[in-house]
């Protein structure tokens, strides 16, 4: 199924798809407007482009993310907190002709278009308009089954787009619909930023193709005040957190004091479950189940999930493979690891992304014979759940959120005072894990973490920053260059 029809089989409906404040719209609505700025989309030449959506938890956002896709475009989701840099670079990697924004976030889609030779797309109040066209027109590379470009940031020091076709996507819903046990009726509250795959997939996705409620939080930042207001004011359903929200709304001091009982689930992914928190909450919450779910963007994003059928106290494992997505844990010799024994995960099924946007190397350094290596360390246990052990990749996950060593090490390297550099992760009670760096510097002057955090304000994003700074330390290295991480201290 193609992703515009998720929408567009409830065209005909006047019930609320969209809550945002105090704004609700109905599927018909939505449809409406979408249909009529993807004509207007079309005659501007967007059909057969990539698009850069700088991408808010707004009703405006999701109509131009409708819209693209009505065109005929492949819509990039980006974070519009990355640095602008960051946006500029992932925008020309993708071959992106224009740029498009809901109002909110619209300054920075200007910046955006401007720096990086885009068209400019303005959504106000869901109606699109033309700003300016692009100065250069860029080809892409992939066909027009790629439906959305997802950021993922890898081991390389650079971040990547993961394509994801209209095949994958619509897999993937359908394996989490039946997986979580989601219904028509749900209302779900988007409480993670639209531009990660994991609810842009689980929840915005799988609940439109349901025809079920969306409560978008309308806050800039995490405040469970609100998060808990917004339950009980739309009797929500169904939500999704990473550990690092979980651990917030568990130590919200009020939360006895909403009433909650609407809430029949929580998912939690994106990161290793804080099982204290977890199990606190759900001590608070008794009519609320959680289900841990386990995923990344490569697949669309979902491959296992703890849910509604499987037993509760298997956590901290991440439950079963989902309908249709094949798992299987390998020996280092490429055997497969018996019952216990900890292996290689990996994944197939038909929600595999397309390869990396530009990249056919790396795509095959991770997908061979139609298997995705995962790069997590796992173990089947007696009765098929997964226990995730570690990973082999240096990846830092740090409030759900992927951060890669190489890169912050890349713009680092490049400060006057540093004469070598390592970021690892260290554990953050709040973050689950946040990069650290270790420093040697030049000469006697000092180097604070200030400084540092001042020398990578506008060229990385705030929330990939270190946390701590190490300095006068030794990098120890491997006879090839490369940095021993777990040898530094």
């Amino acid at each position: 199924m193609m992703l515009p029809e998720f929408l567009l089989h409830w065209a005909g409906r006047s019930t609320t798809y969209l809550i945002e404040g105090a704004l609700e719209v109905s599927y018909a609505r939505l449809a409406e407007v979408s249909r009529a700025n993807a004509e207007m989309m079309a005659d501007a030449g967007v059909s057969g482009d990539n698009v850069a959506l700088l991408t808010s938890n707004t009703v405006d956002c999701v109509a131009a993310y409708w819209s693209l896709l009505l065109a005929g475009a492949s819509v990039l989701l980006l974070d519009p907190k990355m640095a602008e840099e960051e946006l500029s670079a992932l925008a020309q990697r993708c071959d992106c002709n224009w740029a498009a924004s809901g109002e909110s976030v619209s300054s920075t889609a200007r910046a955006l278009a401007e720096k990086a030779d885009l068209g400019l797309i303005r959504i106000k109040e869901q109606r699109a308009g033309v700003v300016f066209a692009p100065p250069i027109r860029r080809r892409r590379e992939q066909g027009s089954d790629v439906a959305v470009l997802c950021v993922t940031s890898g081991s390389t020091g650079k971040s990547k787009a993961a394509m994801l076709t209209h095949e994958n996507l619509d897999a993937n819903t359908a394996s989490n619909i039946e997986s979580l046990m989601l219904r028509p009726d749900d209302v779900a509250l988007i409480a993670l930023p639209l531009s990660y795959s994991y609810p842009h997939t689980s929840q915005f996705l799988s609940h439109t193709r349901l025809g079920g409620t969306i409560v978008l939080y309308d806050k800039p930042i995490f405040l469970p005040k609100r998060f808990c207001e917004l339950i009980e004011e739309h009797s929500v359903t169904v939500t999704s957190l990473v550990p690092t929200l979980l651990h917030v709304l568990n130590n919200y001091r009020y939360l006895h004091k909403h009433d909650l009982r609407s809430l029949r689930h929580i998912s939690c992914g994106g990161a290793p479950m804080d099982m204290q928190a977890a199990e606190s909450l759900m001590a608070k919450l008794p009519l609320t189940r959680l289900i841990h779910t386990y995923g990344l963007t490569e697949a669309s994003p979902r491959v296992a999930t703890l849910g509604p059928s499987h037993d509760i106290n298997k956590l901290p494992s991440i439950g079963k493979p989902m309908p249709g997505v094949e798992v299987r844990i390998l020996s280092d010799d490429g055997a497969p690891a018996g019952i216990g024994v900890a292996g290689h995960l990996q994944v197939r099924g038909k929600n595999l992304m397309a390869g990396y946007y530009g990249s056919p190397e790396e795509t095959k350094e991770v997908i061979s014979d139609g298997w995705l290596r995962t790069g997590d360390l796992a173990r089947f246990d007696d009765e098929g759940y997964i226990h995730l052990i570690g990973r082999t990749k240096n990846i830092i996950i740090s409030g759900g959120s992927n951060v890669s060593p190489e890169e912050i090490e890349s713009i680092l390297r490049t400060h006057p005072g540093i004469v070598d550099v390592a970021v690892r992760g260290e554990y953050d009670q709040g973050l689950g894990e946040a990069p650290v760096a270790y420093v040697s510097i030049d000469g006697e002057q000092p180097l604070s973490l200030r400084q540092v955090h001042e020398f990578l304000r506008g060229k990385l994003a705030e929330w990939k920053w270190p946390k701590k700074l190490y300095v006068g330390s030794v990098i120890p290295k491997t006879p090839s260059g490369k940095v021993k991480r777990q040898s530094i201290q």
